[in-house]
């Protein structure tokens, strides 16, 4: 499990040089827009171009409809629980989704793809990936907008996000070969999401006290949700119905810790990220003690 060690830690270095470059007044509040904005419009946009483009043709699907169905109907079921759990959480109508975001999308782009390659081989990644489908669509279709405050039109849905996820689809389905410096520039771009994405969530935090973000008893509550009680219960569920095939790639995905678009989609509209970023800052700590003890329950 050294590769989970390595991965929280070079998050947490990421996340310590943003903290320090704050506090010493290098990086100034208003520059978190600028990392948000670099996130949302450049580096993610060519991530989603990226993954789409590779994971989402005709092969692929055919090959792995199950693993997809299942993934939409794991997302459909935990957005039900997720909704309705976030109302004990908070009654602010824009925290309450955070929360919600934070129980449903794990950090699977950075840290569950690198776990997956080194535990399950190139085919377990790419089941992983190929799971990661429809969670990718709701974050660029349905997420984005709730977070970005756009608006569920027409126009709210013609933003960066759902365009990228288009070309990609079309770009995968037609199989389109890209020349070699354009998929340099897109593995370029998307390296750079990570380590952006923890700066970034290093600035916020240090906006606030560390002990008003880590006294927040609810941060923990959605952690453990995160971390042991989905992945677990959804592992149990799955390997009743599911070959291991099935239910590896979904326990790994489901596994990871809190995503850090609940700090980079706030920050580019002005709003309240603190529990974002604790949740990236505690449940990526965390996660070095829950992966293990996870993966190990499903013989992974």
């Amino acid at each position: 499990m050294t590769v989970i060690f390595e991965q929280v830690f070079i998050l947490l270095v990421f996340g310590a040089v943003g903290y320090g470059l704050a506090k010493a007044d290098i990086i100034k509040a208003d520059h978190s827009k600028m990392l948000s904005g670099l996130l949302v419009y450049v580096f993610s946009s060519c991530n989603t171009f990226r993954t789409f483009a590779t994971n989402f043709n005709v092969q692929y699907l055919k090959s792995n409809y199950l693993l997809i169905l299942v993934s939409v109907l794991i997302l459909a079921i935990l957005s039900l629980i997720a909704h309705f759990a976030a109302k004990l959480f908070s009654k602010q109508k824009y925290t309450k989704y955070v929360y919600e975001y934070s129980m449903l999308i794990p950090n699977f782009g950075y840290m569950g793809y690198a776990l997956a390659e080194s535990l399950l081989g190139t085919m377990g990644l790419l089941s992983v990936m190929v799971f990661s489908i429809p969670m990718s669509i709701y974050i660029y279709l349905i997420a984005f907008c709730i977070l970005a405050k756009r608006p569920f039109s027409p126009k709210g849905l013609l933003n960066v996000m759902t365009i990228t996820m288009v070309l990609g689809m079309i770009a995968g389905l037609l199989e389109l070969q890209m020349p070699t410096v354009v998929t340099s520039i897109l593995d370029t771009s998307r390296a750079c999401m990570a380590p952006t994405s923890m700066i970034l969530a290093g600035v916020v935090i240090s906006k606030f006290k560390l002990k008003e973000i880590l006294s927040n008893v609810r941060i923990y509550i959605i952690t453990v949700l995160r971390l042991m009680v989905i992945p677990v219960a959804v592992g149990i569920c799955l390997s009743i119905f599911f070959p291991m095939s099935i239910v590896q790639p979904a326990v790994i995905f489901l596994a990871m810790p809190c995503g850090l678009n609940t700090v980079v989609f706030p920050d580019l509209v002005g709003e309240d990220c603190r529990i974002g970023a604790g949740l990236a800052l505690v449940s990526s700590l965390l996660s070095c003690i829950t992966i293990p003890i996870v993966l190990s329950l499903f013989g992974i």
